[in-house]
């Protein structure tokens, strides 16, 4: 299933490529699927790779402010550049933070309460980020 709706995204992609004037809202519209495709992932029972620090998680907030305030910024203009620029930056900070989150919560001094509380938050900071890029796509 994640695969044909990465393949679903990929021809969004493209189409968008062709159609100029819509380019800002398919872009938009496949990074929305995108981090729920990542979502979906932070909460499988595999394991991260590797191991991060709860500090390296609190870092990851400065990238969600970033992308947030760029969200914030391209409601107002509505320009396509705009909305393509905030597509990219909001698919990077949020994956980024949902894998470091995950990578903080098998930090061996976080305890299982934290872990849960840490996946609780990271599951609604995206769920709120997503309900912004909806708003976005909707203006």
């Amino acid at each position: 299933q994640v695969m044909v709706t990465n393949v679903t995204s990929l021809l969004k992609t493209v189409k968008a490529v062709e159609d100029e004037a819509t380019k800002g809202t398919w872009a938009l519209e496949a990074t929305i699927e995108h981090i729920r495709q990542e979502l979906a992932v932070f909460f499988s029972p595999v394991p991260p790779a590797k191991v991060s620090t709860p500090e390296d998680f609190i870092r990851m907030t400065k990238g969600i402010t970033m992308a947030t305030a760029k969200a914030v910024a391209t409601g107002n203009s509505c320009w396509q550049e705009d909305v393509i620029a905030t597509a990219n930056l909001s698919h990077c900070a949020i994956a980024d933070m949902l894998r470091t989150c995950k990578e903080a919560t098998y930090h061996p001094e976080v305890s299982r309460d934290v872990r849960q509380r840490a996946l609780r938050f990271g599951k609604e900071c995206t769920d709120g980020y997503l309900e912004l890029l909806e708003h976005v796509l909707v203006v």
